[in-house]
Formats: structure tokens, sequence, C-alpha cells
């Protein structure tokens, strides 16, 4: 086993829009290695992505809670949580909280922080088990197009995500763990009129190009690697849960890796496999929020600020 593990997931990556985007470089890695991946819970990243990294069964964070009054953009009682969180300013609306990870999942630990109590170089780049998407000792992060939702910031996402987790790696990192938000963003943009179909058909294969580099990176210095969907494709309607609308996505998606790593078949059975694969423990609520927070680079408020175009 090589001492060196990427986990990625690609957001509703399934056997489905592989063909429809015309992913060549995704599809061939699945039909010589690949598997179905089922998500075990409600089919929501908000959901699956705790479960996937950290074992923990949420229900009823959907990243943003609403206050009592709110009835969002659409006027109605059921809403979108995305609605509550302004994506410009990187917080919940006005009358909107939060969930995050140093109090809603004060006492769980996910994988990074497992490793690294173990004392393994462990990072986390933008994981969207909170919005805005969680970092553990990150050199770098995506900042305006961390969660895209224009044909510019899927644009950005696409081609720095792999470049900055391919530094988590030259900067000396052992395990990583990210989250790339394709192609679940590209069919959403159609559905919501925000990128023709024609722009996404000539873009999907960038993405696909951009993650079979990365493969080739992890390849070309012994980094084992596996690719995932956290649940699958969107598909027309929508569920009602806890006063919101959730977009509908299908249960199965696929899971590539290299050689030699056989991943389970179930989101909930993820986690524990990291855990054995390392053969480390969990430490849940023994981890330091001071070691969560850190960064191997910190940037100071207003650097962030200024590379956000506020300052």
């Amino acid at each position: 086993m090589s001492e060196k593990l990427l986990v990625c997931a690609l957001d509703a990556l399934d056997e489905f829009n592989i063909y429809l985007l015309g992913l060549e470089n995704i599809q061939e890695r699945y039909e010589e290695s690949g598997n179905i991946f089922t998500c075990a819970t409600l089919p929501h990243t908000s959901i699956s992505n705790p479960m996937i990294f950290g074992g923990i069964t949420n229900e009823s964070n959907f990243w943003v809670e609403r206050e009592d009054g709110i009835d969002g953009e659409s006027g109605g009682q059921y809403v979108d949580p995305s609605q509550y969180f302004d994506r410009e300013a990187g917080a919940p609306v006005e009358g909107a909280r939060g969930f995050s990870r140093e109090h809603d999942y004060s006492n769980e630990s996910f994988i990074w922080d497992d490793l690294y109590a173990a004392g393994i170089d462990a990072r986390a780049v933008q994981v969207p088990i909170v919005l805005p998407p969680y970092s553990f000792r990150a050199t770098r992060e995506l900042d305006d197009s961390w969660f895209p939702d224009t044909p510019e910031r899927m644009t950005q996402h696409v081609r720095e995500k792999p470049q900055i987790l391919r530094e988590q790696f030259e900067d000396g990192a052992k395990a990583v763990f990210s989250s790339i938000q394709m192609p679940d963003k590209y069919l959403h943009a159609i559905g919501e009129g925000k990128a023709s179909e024609k722009w996404v058909m000539q873009e999907a294969p960038q993405f696909d190009q951009e993650v079979e580099k990365l493969i080739q990176f992890c390849e070309s210095r012994d980094i084992e690697w596996l690719f995932f969907g956290d649940h699958g494709s969107p598909h027309p309607g929508a569920m009602k849960k806890n006063g919101y609308i959730l977009p509908r996505h299908r249960k199965e998606s696929i899971t590539i890796s290299s050689d030699g790593v056989s991943p389970p078949t179930y989101t909930d059975e993820l986690y524990p496999w990291l855990l054995n694969k390392f053969d480390v423990e969990p430490v849940g609520s023994e981890w330091e929020q001071s070691d969560s927070d850190e960064q191997a680079d910190t940037n100071s408020v207003e650097e962030r600020l200024e590379n956000l175009g506020y300052l």
C-alpha cells in the first residue's frame, strides 16, 4: 500500500452523466475498474458528505437554518436551503444561521481529524459538510468559485481545484480529502437557466481532462486515488424535507480507484473503510478546534477579503 492517498468526491457522478456529458476519460477508468457506489442516506450533498467523511448520520442539517418568519425568494413555505446563503458574502442571509463544524459537529471527528491525531499529515480542501465548504490545514482554497453557480465560477472551479489538491501533496501531505462540484453544477445550471446546454457540452470535456490529469499526477508520484459520486445525478422533481425543497438526486453513483484500492459499495461504509486502511481509531470529541482551524499557510482576514474583491 502506498503511504499517500487522495480521496475526492465528484458531485453527483453516475453512469447517466458520464455518457450524457461525454466524459471519455472517466468512462474509460470506470469500465476498467469502476463499480456502483450507492448513497446510504438521503441523496443530498449536505447529508451524504458527513456520512462519507465522518460516519455521521445527519438527518436535518441542510447547511443553513432559517429563522421563523422567513419565507425565502419563492414566497412560500418550502424553499431550497441554498436560498438562505449569500455566496457573494460567503455567509447566510440576514435572519438565517449557517451550521458549522465547530458547533454542530463538535462531538464528532472526521477522517482528517483521526489521521492528524495519529500523526499523519491529513488535509481537507473545501469539503461541503457545511457552507462555506470546510477545510483542514489546506495551504490554499478557492475564493468565490468554491460552490460555483455561474459559467465563470464553474470554469474557475474546474481548473483551479485540481491544482490546489496537487499542491497539498507537493507540500508534504500524506492524505488529502476533497470534493469537486461537478458534474452536478453543470446539470443544475442547465435546469435553472444559468448556463446553456451548448456551453455545458463544450465545457464538460475540460472537467474530464482535469480529473484525468489529477489521476496521472497521483500515478506519477505513487499516490493512491479514489474518486466517487457522493450521490447520483439530479433528475426532475424535488423532495420536501424539514420545510425545505431539496433537489431530487439518484441514489446510485459510481466509484473509480487506483490499482489495489477496492472501496466499499455504500457511502456509510467508506468512513470505516478509511479508518481500517490507515489503521487508526476515531478520536470523536477529542479533536481540537485549534487544529481544525489550522492552515499550513494562513491568510489574514484582510487578505481574503481583498482576494474576493471586497477591499
